[in-house]
């Protein structure tokens, strides 16, 4: 099969440009996720899988041209002067051969199984149950948020996503007012996770908090408010990151 040698060139140089940008974009976003918790971590872990998972067919490509089309490769390299980076890319020795072949077949099934969701990313358990009623309370809107666990096994929640006593340490909820985003202008503390973080919620069991929308909205002016709770809870000793989500109520405020 006679196959441009320049044409592969070309494609990987191109592919690994990409597959450079989309790393680098997925750390940007990740960074951004310490200023701005609000962004949805479960998409930026995905975006960091997809780079993960392209590496690996990038290292695929690789081989199969550097083991596939060799003299085609070395055709090109002595028709024109290449540099020599591009010499180390296109005609790799047999030592690096051996190298990347045993990576390729460690690490190609895991990029394929991520790829597929059989390696699986997030837990499967049954999420709590999440619901919010609101009030308007003098000035303020008061909101009562119900956290309900419906799986055979207690669920452990961070104790700052629902506050016993009712002060938020982080956006908890997404407020709009006339259709507008109403942003979070509370507290926002970053704390080191250990075993004592955690408030145990039994099976079959719920608690319930009511906090004052006030104390991190603005929330003075009248008009239609929407609010919904959303917070992100890691669980114990895992990376494991569980969005909790709750409906969506509407109040108008006059």
């Amino acid at each position: 099969m006679n196959i441009s040698s320049g044409i592969l060139r070309r494609a990987l140089i191109v592919g690994s440009m990409i597959s450079l940008l989309v790393t680098i974009a997925s750390c940007i976003g990740l960074a951004a996720s310490f200023v701005k918790p609000t962004l949805d971590l479960h998409q930026l872990h995905r975006i960091s899988s997809l780079a993960r998972t392209a590496g690996f067919w990038l290292l695929g490509i690789y081989l199969i041209v550097g083991f596939a089309f060799p003299n085609q490769a070395v055709a090109s390299m002595n028709a024109r002067r290449a540099s020599s980076w591009e010499q180390s890319v296109l005609v790799p020795s047999r030592t690096r051969r051996a190298l990347l072949s045993v990576l390729a077949v460690v690490l190609f099934p895991v990029g394929c199984d991520r790829q597929k969701g059989t390696v699986p990313v997030y837990a499967s358990a049954v999420l709590p149950e999440c619901t919010i009623s609101a009030r308007e309370a003098d000035s303020n809107i008061r909101v009562k948020v119900t956290i309900a666990n419906h799986s055979p096994s207690a669920y452990e929640l961070l104790e700052w996503n629902l506050p016993k006593n009712g002060e938020m340490t982080g956006a908890l909820f997404q407020v709009t007012r006339n259709g507008s985003v109403v942003e979070y202008k509370g507290r926002m503390l970053k704390r080191a996770i250990t075993d004592d973080s955690y408030i145990q919620i039994p099976p079959g069991k719920s608690l319930s908090v009511e906090m004052a929308l006030g104390q991190a909205y603005d929330v003075q002016g009248p008009g239609e408010y929407g609010i919904t709770y959303k917070a992100y809870n890691q669980r114990n000793h895992s990376s494991v990151l569980d969005t909790l989500i709750s409906n969506t109520v509407t109040l108008t405020k006059h």
